[in-house]
């Protein structure tokens, strides 16, 4: 695909759509909220929007990550980020791909709690492999 004028955005992608893959490791985790705080910066949102963005996807991380460290080393798995701002939301979901077994409930629940209460609306899949959260509030 060929670049726009301003060499950023290659002709017919979708610029409000990021799909990110990274290693299950905490190390990873400011890449995944760095991409998902430009992408709502980019949409419009306000800063306080922003920051519960990245709480919904530290959470997430703390989650998935915390479960994959407990993996044989090698065997962590791979920690998928999808956003999307899509009519007046930004939803994003994040999953552990190729992990082992499940989170603990306690840990899950834990996740559930806290993604609630900082975004629109939150969901935590009942085998705790993957958090979906969204964000209605615009910086108007």
């Amino acid at each position: 695909m060929a670049p726009d004028p301003d060499g950023l955005i290659p002709a017919g992608s979708e610029p409000d759509r990021v799909v990110l893959r990274l290693p299950a490791d905490a190390s990873c985790a400011p890449v995944a909220r760095t991409c998902v705080m430009a992408l709502g910066l980019r949409a419009g949102f306000a800063w306080s929007v922003l920051t519960d963005l990245a709480l919904g996807v530290d959470e997430a991380l703390v989650l998935l990550v915390g479960h994959a460290s407990n993996h044989p080393p090698g065997a962590n798995g791979t920690v998928e980020l999808r956003c999307h701002v899509t009519d007046g939301a930004l939803e994003v979901t994040v999953e552990l791909l190729g992990g082992v077994g499940r989170p603990a409930a306690e840990a899950i629940e834990r996740c559930r709690t806290l993604v609630t209460g900082a975004v629109s609306q939150a969901s935590v899949r009942a085998d705790g492999l993957a958090v979906a959260f969204s964000v209605t509030t615009w910086a108007g």
